[in-house]
């Protein structure tokens, strides 16, 4: 299933979605449910009956962390075996935070890592958390890295 927020950057993730659909890679994968969701949004009953009802085996979160942690709440009380998927966005200390021990085992595409050793990373990480009082995420890291 996808749950997608409904804004410009989740209406666009998901015609790429359906567009990667339609080639011999994705071709055997099979999208039971899409439910679409407003910023703001809490109670996600609605879309958890109907991937509930689709039998979704896993569900890609196209939203932001503040969306998707309370969704995996709700959703891992009524699926608890569901797999989640995530995206960028939500790699973050604070997504972590909210959603607990619903995000045990929610796949994220990582391309930035706080504990890096490499010494540029490590003084980034370390400036950014004495300011900030939070390690950044990856989000930060790129935008740090293009005005770099």
């Amino acid at each position: 299933g996808v749950l997608q927020l409904k804004n410009d950057w989740g209406v666009a993730s998901w015609a790429t979605i359906q567009e990667m659909l339609k080639t011999d890679e994705y071709k055997d994968l099979n999208i039971v449910a899409h439910e679409e969701i407003l910023d703001g949004t809490d109670d996600f009953g609605p879309a958890v009956t109907a991937f509930k009802n689709a039998g979704c085996e896993a569900i890609l979160m196209v939203a932001f962390y503040a969306q998707c942690a309370p969704f995996a709440i709700q959703i891992k009380k009524v699926m608890p075996d569901v797999q989640l998927v995530s995206n960028l966005a939500s790699y973050t200390q604070e997504f972590l935070k909210l959603g607990g021990d619903a995000l045990n085992g929610t796949v994220l595409p990582v391309v930035f890592l706080t504990d890096d050793t490499d010494p540029i990373v490590k003084n980034f990480v370390d400036k950014y958390t004495a300011v900030v009082g939070a390690e950044p995420g990856s989000l930060v890291a790129q935008a740090y890295d293009s005005a770099n």
